[in-house]
């Protein structure tokens, strides 16, 4: 029996015992045996979002000005707009327009209403301007390359007596009996340009007959504010100069004018003509609320009394014979008060020396019988916008003529004129219709400048159509 009792003792060895009843763990199936793994299949995990760097602040560019809007086409460039010879325009960069203006007024005089100019005949229908314009603009932005181009001006009407230069036609001023011929033809402005953008912040230089620089009014009716002129503008600066123009943008805020130039209104090879000096400075205000100009024609400033006198045998009596050299100094402020209301003001000086005492308007001192004549003048503008197409413009002016040179009667005048425009659509083309009444009073308390009155009162419109 012991074999048995050993081989039972062997056994109990090698079995697994019965666990207690308090150990719970011992009741757990046994793990699995561990296989080797040959292939396992790995889940992408997403990569943690990297940390966000701090990046500098960067401040957005200034923005460059907006380009220039195109100019206006008018009605006959928009009629051969898709023509062929709007295509042979337009593929050369050029333009042909302009504008008829007539004007009539009632006034308190008969016939003649000078020194109010240049609506000068009273009670009478005149064709004033009709203007045509042939020209090639130079590029002024968008390139870095220079640009060339012209400008041809042709005026008809009765303002050719007043624009005319002494030595271009002057033959049309009087008919056969002599007596003043109403209408004639003036080139008024003829030049060839070339236009440097890199030149300092833009220069143009040209070379032909060119506009006086400075003041506020104009030679072109579409860009003078009322119907009349002022004494300022008619009898103190020349109007027309043959010579070499440059035109400078220094700075945002400072422009040059420089001419180098035959004379005042007088044609080349005219025997009157004297080299001069034609220049205006301006200032711009960084906020484009004013501005200042000043400009001035500057020679011999001697008067030429041997030259023959066509002016006079036209009937024009406020041109004295001989010829006129006169020096002007022309200040300009005009100041943006809001965005409907803006004032100019315009003061100008001139004066000559030499004038004869027995020519109309020269001067009778004692016993001289020659010496200086000087004169000048305030303008006062104000200009409202009522609408899109009615604006209010009021002009005040004090112009002393000290000697009677330029008007042929000595004395202060005081002149007030109150004007509206109204420019309206015509032809399908914007602001191409224009009309614009005034009234005007002048009074001149020391002479009768106004057919033996000291004051005149007139009311009048003129109907511009820009074609």
């Amino acid at each position: 029996m012991l074999h048995y009792l050993l081989i039972g003792v062997t056994l109990s060895i090698g079995q697994p015992g019965t666990a207690p009843a308090g150990n719970l763990a011992a009741l757990e199936p046994a793990p699995p045996p561990v296989r080797p793994v040959l292939f396992q299949v790995v889940e992408p995990v997403p990569p943690e979002p990297p940390l966000e760097e701090e990046k500098p602040v960067v401040e957005p560019a200034e923005q460059p000005p907006p380009p220039p809007a195109p100019p206006d086409r008018w009605l006959l460039m928009r009629c051969l707009q898709g023509t062929w010879p709007g295509y042979l325009l337009d593929g050369h960069r050029m333009q042909l327009y302009g504008w008829v203006e007539g004007s009539y007024n009632a006034s308190s005089v008969a016939q003649n209403n000078s020194p109010v100019v240049w609506t000068d005949r009273a009670n009478e229908f005149l064709m004033q301007q009709a203007w045509v314009r042939f020209e090639r603009p130079v590029v002024t932005s968008g390139t870095t390359l220079p640009t060339w181009g012209f400008r041809s001006d042709w005026l008809y009407g009765t303002d050719y007596r007043f624009t005319l230069p002494r030595g271009l036609w002057n033959s049309q001023l009087a008919n056969a009996d002599g007596a003043q011929n109403l209408y004639g033809v003036d080139p008024i402005s003829h030049y060839v340009n070339v236009y440097f953008p890199t030149l300092f912040q833009g220069t143009e230089f040209r070379v032909g007959r060119h506009y006086c620089p400075f003041g506020v009014e104009s030679l072109e009716a579409i860009n003078t504010p009322l119907m009349t002129r002022s004494y300022a503008f008619n009898f103190s600066p020349p109007f027309t100069h043959y010579g070499l123009m440059l035109l400078s943008n220094l700075t945002p805020q400072w422009q040059v004018n420089l001419m180098l130039v035959n004379g005042n209104d007088v044609m080349i090879g005219d025997p009157s003509e004297e080299m001069r000096f034609v220049g205006k400075l301006t200032w711009i205000a960084p906020n484009k609320r004013d501005t200042v100009s000043f400009g001035t024609s500057v020679g011999r400033g001697k008067f030429n009394a041997g030259e023959p006198n066509f002016y006079a045998t036209a009937g024009l009596a406020n041109e004295p014979a001989g010829r006129n050299n006169i020096n002007v100094f022309d200040l300009v402020w005009t100041h943006t008060i809001n965005p409907r209301l803006s004032y100019a003001f315009e003061t100008i000086y001139g004066y000559q020396t030499n004038v004869p005492a027995n020519v109309p308007g020269g001067i009778i001192k004692l016993d001289s019988t020659e010496g200086t004549a000087h004169w000048w003048s305030f303008v006062n503008y104000l200009f409202y916008t009522l609408s899109p197409q009615w604006t209010a413009t009021a002009r005040a002016e004090f112009f002393w003529d000290f000697e009677g040179q330029r008007t042929g009667f000595e004395g202060p005048y005081q002149a007030v004129t109150l004007g509206l425009a109204y420019k309206t659509r015509l032809f399908t083309t914007d602001r191409s219709l224009w009309f614009r009444p005034e009234v005007r009073y002048d009074h001149n308390g020391y002479s009768r400048p106004f057919e033996g009155k000291h004051a005149i009162f007139f009311a009048g419109a003129d109907c511009i159509i820009r074609w």
